[in-house]
């Protein structure tokens, strides 16, 4: 679904933008509806905090986890299951700067599948207390009707060297067992953790709406003003061809009736009065 500030859907119209270009179907005014809306969008989040705010969950796990490791180089990731909350949540620390990663998973297959795509090390869940023995975080959500780590799995495997393990629990039901947060040097964080970062990213979001929707109506104004002369061009075109025609029309009328400097000043006059009557013709269809 769709939250408050999301992208995706720029990201489409973008997409969709450069597909018209491609083939050439897009005209004068695409164009410049489609550079407006991207340059309005562009200010939107860059003046507004619209585009603040974690308000995902791969994104809140992310953001969490970066801010306990703090400067700690290079830990080591365990990623426990394979699914979307999973992928996301790496795509997110990926993004942050992280790069050790190790994907387990009931079906190895599916954890090779996912772990090539960072370079990553794959594994089973039977050889799970081994790939934890030295993790400095581990993000699980396996969807299993059991916890698959336990404090007795978690005692066994913790490395003396590791002074802090940060689990991340995404699963419903948990992957956890409660009692591993008790456990000396490890902190356990679950989905109502991360809700509370949500609601509190979501808020940030919802006090840009009215400065963003400002923004958003003035832009439009500018659009349409000028999509109203752009779209009477052809006819002011004709009619002003017209006008012109009779203006010269008259002019010859005249003929030499009258002095070189006398026709200097009829010449401007018709043509300032083509002009003007022109103009009141446009003000009539506004």
């Amino acid at each position: 679904s769709m939250v408050l500030g999301e992208t995706q859907i720029f990201g489409q119209i973008k997409a969709g933008y450069s597909q018209a270009c491609s083939v050439k179907s897009a005209g004068k005014i695409i164009h410049r509806l489609f550079h407006k809306a991207f340059r309005t969008g562009k200010q939107v989040r860059e003046e507004t905090s619209i585009g603040r705010g974690t308000v995902s969950v791969g994104g809140a796990a992310a953001e969490m986890l970066h801010d306990r490791l703090g400067d700690l180089a290079d830990p080591s990731i365990i990623f426990v299951g394979v699914n979307e909350m999973v992928s996301l949540a790496a795509r997110h620390l990926y993004k942050a700067g992280y790069r050790r990663f190790t994907f387990a998973n009931r079906t190895l297959e599916h954890a090779e599948r996912l772990a090539k795509s960072y370079d990553a090390q794959a594994g089973s869940l039977a050889d799970l207390e081994s790939h934890i023995g030295g993790a400095n975080v581990i993000v699980t959500c396996t969807g299993a009707a059991t916890p698959v780590i336990t404090g007795e799995l978690v005692s066994k495997a913790r490395q003396a060297d590791v002074p802090e393990l940060l689990i991340m629990d995404l699963g419903v039901p948990r992957d956890v067992e409660p009692a591993v947060g008790d456990l000396s040097g490890v902190t356990l964080y679950a989905l109502d953790d991360l809700n509370r970062k949500l609601d509190s990213g979501l808020k940030t979001r919802e006090t840009a709406v009215a400065p963003a929707e400002e923004i958003i109506e003035a832009k439009v104004a500018q659009f349409m003003y000028w999509y109203e002369t752009v779209r009477l061009e052809p006819a002011f075109t004709e009619l002003g061809d017209v006008f012109e025609k009779i203006r010269v029309e008259v002019l010859t009328s005249v003929g030499d009736t009258c002095t070189p400097e006398c026709r200097e000043i009829l010449e401007q006059f018709s043509a300032n009065l083509a002009r003007r009557l022109l103009q009141a013709v446009g003000r009539q269809t506004e």
